[in-house]
């Protein structure tokens, strides 16, 4: 069999891309998709056949929905690849997160909590992005916490990771709080949620319309005095948490796509 003669059959039910992605990754062949063109319809090696059930077996897993991330246990975050295990222990890190880094590199915070932390891709990023920002993680997960520190040992970014229900085991006051918080609703018809059923629910869901999380870490951290507050959020969800927050001392500061920046506002008499 040589390598196209796979490719066209896994082809049939996904795409050639991912199987070429698969084929990459199991075989650990650590080559460009390009290769292919040029060796493609070269025999496979003896070395690799004992791969040919595994990578028959990750087709159907791909055909069926599980997401490619899972099969391929990575996802690219910021440009930088990221452990994501099987399935069930962290989200899939999603590009509209990443407008959460372009929003910390414009504050250029000194101190960052990142909670719900996940896979560490935010945490991580914004270390490696700006290596003089003292930058914590924490999540109530532990399979999360012990995939995020992984990740931050693998990518060999130096930031503190610990167990927390969003601030309840909190023992300072960082002066930027980020949160990829659960805020999707179970009721949501826009929503793949068949696709959904791969990733961890505990990541994913949250009462109150998918806001009772967002609005408990808003008052949190409003009682904390916290300086900045990077929220992500569906859209529709926007106007409610914008409210919700300004009742709690929170500005909405800027608004990129899921991600709502808010700055905190003392409104304290001011003595003379």
């Amino acid at each position: 069999m040589t390598w196209n003669s796979w490719l066209q059959k896994a082809s049939k039910t996904i795409s050639k891309q991912e199987a070429i992605l698969i084929l990459i990754k199991t075989c650990s062949l650590g080559v460009d998709p390009s290769w292919f063109t040029i060796h493609g319809d070269e025999e496979i090696p003896k070395e690799y056949k004992k791969y040919l059930r595994l990578l028959d077996k990750k087709t159907k897993l791909r055909h069926s929905g599980t997401p490619l991330a899972y099969i391929l246990q990575e996802k690219y975050f910021y440009g930088r690849p990221f452990y994501v295990g099987r399935g069930k222990s962290v989200l899939i890190p999603r590009p509209e997160t990443e407008n959460i880094i372009d929003i910390i590199k414009k504050i250029r915070p000194k101190t960052v909590l990142d909670i719900g932390t996940g896979s560490g891709c935010i945490a991580i990023t914004i270390k490696l992005e700006m290596p003089n920002t003292k930058v914590y993680a924490c999540d109530i997960s532990r399979k999360a916490l012990k995939i995020a520190e992984k990740n931050a040992k693998k990518l060999n970014a130096k930031i503190d990771i610990f167990r927390s229900n969003l601030l309840s085991n909190i023992k300072f006051t960082p002066d930027t709080i980020v949160a990829n918080l659960p805020y999707v609703d179970k009721n949501w018809n826009w929503v793949d949620q068949k696709a959904l059923s791969h990733e961890p629910s505990i990541a994913l869901y949250a009462k109150n319309h998918g806001l009772s999380l967002i609005f408990k870490l808003i008052k949190q951290s409003s009682s904390y005095k916290i300086e900045n507050l990077i929220l992500e959020a569906d859209p529709s969800q926007h106007s409610q948490i914008i409210e919700f927050a300004n009742k709690n001392n929170y500005k909405l500061k800027d608004n990129q796509g899921f991600i709502l920046n808010f700055t905190y506002l003392d409104r304290r008499p001011k003595s003379h």
